[in-house]
């Protein structure tokens, strides 16, 4: 559990043993800079864009939709200056129908201004409204996308992972928090709903499993 708890950190939210060249989301963000002063714009902006959805997710765990089809126009929440600093999807856009918020860390806040201004115009379809652009309905194809996730990681890292893993782990952290502050269960249940993620499916059980952990 303690590779998971180190996603504060930067670090990617999957353990792993393979030698890794970039194996958390500074050293994604640092090897892309690093291929576009070297000369590689396009690999470069490619590898900060898939960076970019794994922080997010690390961030707030999204269902493969709606992180795919993020609107710079609607989904976002922006300061006064106009930076985005947060989510704000409507539930409209959700398959729960419920909002998703979140604020985000300021050094994601300030590579996804970078992305914005550095990286997005080398990419394909730059001028949709969507974060991640593509020719499907405007955005990234969810599938293409989310393959091309679960390479990076497996690539450089080692472990399997898809995106709904993350939604997964969020759960745990939040159930590890539960039982370190010794909450009652069913505090542990609401968090885990709050999150949009259901015990059920996590554990394979049902949820009086957790009387036993917290």
């Amino acid at each position: 559990m303690a590779e998971a708890l180190e996603i504060d950190n930067g670090h990617l939210p999957f353990g792993g043993t393979r030698p890794s060249r970039y194996g958390s989301r500074e050293q994604c963000f640092a090897a892309a800079d690093r291929m576009l002063k070297d000369g590689s714009p396009k690999r470069a902006a490619r590898l900060d864009q898939r960076a970019l959805a794994l922080a997010i997710l690390t961030n707030k765990p999204l269902r493969r939709e709606d992180l795919i089809e993020l609107d710079l126009a609607s989904d976002f929440q922006r300061d006064s200056k106009g930076r985005i600093v947060g989510l704000s999807i409507p539930g409209s856009k959700t398959k729960t129908g419920r909002d998703e918020e979140a604020w985000f860390e300021p050094p994601l806040i300030k590579r996804l201004e970078r992305h914005l201004k550095v990286y997005r115009p080398l990419l394909p379809h730059s001028d949709s409204t969507y974060l991640f652009p593509g020719k499907d309905s405007g955005h990234r194809s969810p599938g293409t996308m989310s393959n091309q996730l679960n390479r990076l990681v497996q690539d450089q890292v080692g472990a399997e992972f898809n995106i709904h893993l993350t939604r997964h782990l969020a759960v745990t952290l939040l159930l590890v928090h539960c039982r370190l502050s010794r909450l009652p269960a069913c505090d542990a249940v609401t968090a885990a709903q709050r999150q949009n993620c259901t015990t059920r499916t996590f554990w394979g059980k049902d949820s009086s499993a957790l009387t036993k952990m917290c």
